[in-house]
């Protein structure tokens, strides 16, 4: 995994607290004494994001930059994701996933990522990936111990693992071994106890069609989030903007 190690440095030499010394002398009871500054902390949790995979372009995403048009075209939606984030340690303790869906560009992976963040906060284990990455895990740690265990690690040790375009892996009827590869991962992701955050551009029926009985009925134990709209994203910032 590569950290970006001049980033993490620059939230420190920038805090206008510390001024780059990472500590701070504070007044107690006792005296004074040193201790770690509000930016070291700021560090841990950028760390604890990168580690959880989560793209660049969704690091800094917040509901709030959901523009009001958006809002109001996908109101229940919106309510929905809410509810979900106020009982987010709940929710993800008992197993209670979301499945979101809409054409590309609105906000599906920012959302995804957004609680992913927020879980990692309340200080829960997260991860993301995308089903193609998956499935290509799944294929490497069938003759790599390493790959293996790392997979291991994102199936069975994570309270809440994210799993992107699920509907953009080529499933080819002469590709019946990956295929099978594929869905037993999304067995175990299902298995494991985990909260499962989906996202795909087709509506999950259309997707459900395409996996095994086995498959389709866990994961029809997701709520639907439906987002609808027209791709958002600025050209000039990769961030997502409605």
């Amino acid at each position: 995994m590569h950290v970006d190690t001049d980033y993490l440095n620059e939230i420190r030499e920038n805090c206008p607290h510390c001024h780059g010394e990472g500590v701070q002398l504070v007044e107690t009871a006792k005296g004074r004494r040193y201790e770690d500054c509000k930016c070291i902390d700021k560090i841990r949790q950028e760390i604890a994001v990168i580690e959880a995979q989560i793209p660049r372009p969704y690091r800094k995403f917040d509901l709030r930059q959901l523009k009001k048009q958006f809002k109001i075209r996908n109101e229940t939606s919106i309510e929905q994701i809410n509810k979900y984030l106020g009982s987010l340690e709940k929710r993800i303790k008992a197993g209670s996933g979301l499945w979101f869906a809409g054409t590309t560009g609105t906000a599906k992976s920012s959302i995804i990522c957004y609680i992913l963040r927020q879980a990692l906060r309340a200080g829960m284990r997260a991860y993301f990936i995308r089903a193609s990455t998956l499935m290509s895990m799944k294929f490497d740690a069938l003759k790599d111990v390493e790959e293996r265990r790392k997979l291991q690690k994102i199936l069975y040790e994570m309270d809440v693992l994210a799993i992107d375009e699920v509907d953009k892996v080529q499933l080819s009827s002469d590709s019946d071994f990956q295929r099978q590869l594929f869905f037993d991962a999304l067995s175990e992701a299902y298995e494991s106890g985990a909260a499962l955050l989906l996202g795909s551009n087709d509506a999950p029926q259309k997707v459900l069609q395409k996996f095994p009985t086995f498959v389709e009925d866990r994961l029809r134990t997701l709520k639907i989030i439906p987002l609808l709209g027209t791709s958002g994203r600025d050209p000039e910032d990769v961030t997502w903007q409605d």
